[in-house]
Order: C-alpha cells, then structure tokens, then sequence
C-alpha cells in the first residue's frame, strides 16, 4: 500500500520520550539522553518523513524499518534505544492501521545486526528490515 503523505499519523517526540521512561522504569537502564541525542532524536523522528518526499513508493513497512534503524543507530538515550526503535515502529504502523506481530526472538535478532552494522549497510539493512516487516504485518484491508 502506498503512503499517502496527507494522512500518515507520525509518532511524536512526547510520545517516544513517554515509552522510553515507562521501558526503563519497568526493565532497566540509565534515564535520560546522551550528550547529543536530543537532536538525534528529533533527526530520528525526521528520517521516515524525508524518505516520504523522495521514495513516490513508500511503504508503512519502508518507513517503519527507517525508524528502527535509526533508533537502534542513532543512540539517542542512554540505555534503551534498541527497545524504543521497536515501540516506535509498533505504534507508528498500529496508528496507520497495520497490525505488526513480529516474532520476539527473530525481532530481536533483526535490531542486535542493525545495531552492530557498519554505516555502509545501511541501505541493505533497512530493506532487509523493511522486507522483514512486511511479512510480519496484518493489513486492514
């Protein structure tokens, strides 16, 4: 399904500061942002829509896998990153209605390789991804 970039309801910086407190209070971790990650933060957030207006194509999968690769790249918090790239995908698809049921260990497995690449891959690991997360969603259709 292509994106029609009128309607895509975007994940916003409260929403994604808000998951992230709620992993580490529940799982663990180190509060707050690494020097910088404020910015990449918002540079994180900005990604998917820039891919928006350059890929006429795009997919809800295509930008979601965007999204976790720069969550699970970028470092923007001290501990949990590899986790808020996960929920920011799952809440960006849900809100367009696509339903993701990934399979938790693959899941896992799939952000630990995106965490370890090397920038070069970057483009092979988000279509990796992205192909990834089209066969583990539920359309509305």
């Amino acid at each position: 399904m292509i994106v029609d970039p009128l309607v895509v309801c975007w994940p916003s910086k409260a929403e994604i500061l808000y998951f992230h407190d709620l992993t580490i209070q529940r799982h663990g971790g180190l509060p707050g942002f690494q020097e910088g990650g404020e910015a990449r933060l918002e540079s994180t957030l900005i990604r998917p829509r820039n891919l928006l207006l350059y890929k006429d194509d795009a997919t809800f999968p295509d930008l979601a896998a965007t999204l976790i690769y720069g969550f699970a790249k970028n470092h923007c918090f001290n501990d949990g990153n590899k986790r808020v790239s996960t929920i920011a995908a799952g809440i960006f698809l849900e809100a367009n209605g696509t339903m993701w049921r990934p399979s938790g260990n693959d899941l896992v497995n799939r952000i630990l390789v995106i965490s370890a690449s090397a920038p070069a891959e970057m483009e092979s690991q988000i279509s990796r991804l992205t192909n990834w997360i089209q066969s583990t969603v539920l359309t509305g259709d």
